[in-house]
């Protein structure tokens, strides 16, 4: 372009040639995901509200009175309690303290 001294925003066609590859490029995005959408290859997930959101409304599955269902939400209301936090810790302390010289650095000890 540069050695013929072509100048692309000078053509007449160059507005046109933008539009239609646009139009191409939506076109393929739609298709895309219709497609993507047609065989479930993903699927779409709210990050509105925090965690503590999260974790309410997992707390709020056994509302219904299916056992199933109640025995998740008491367990998930077990796992959050501060009693179930120090008698894990208590019980895998070797575990924790092995495992914890292989992951700290003395860059990231000097941090603390």
């Amino acid at each position: 372009m540069i050695r013929k001294e072509y100048v692309m925003l000078s053509d007449v066609m160059f507005g046109l040639i933008l539009l239609v590859m646009w139009l191409l490029g939506m076109l393929l995005k739609w298709t895309m995901i219709r497609m993507a959408n047609a065989v479930s290859l993903w699927k779409l997930v709210k990050t509105e509200g925090t965690v503590d959101d999260e974790i309410a409304a997992r707390l709020a599955i056994g509302e219904g009175g299916d056992e199933e269902l109640e025995r998740e939400r008491v367990e998930l209301r077990a796992l959050n309690s501060p009693r179930f936090r120090h008698k894990w810790l208590e019980r895998n302390r070797p575990w924790l303290v092995q495992h914890l010289v292989e992951l700290l650095t003395p860059r990231s000890l000097d941090m603390l």
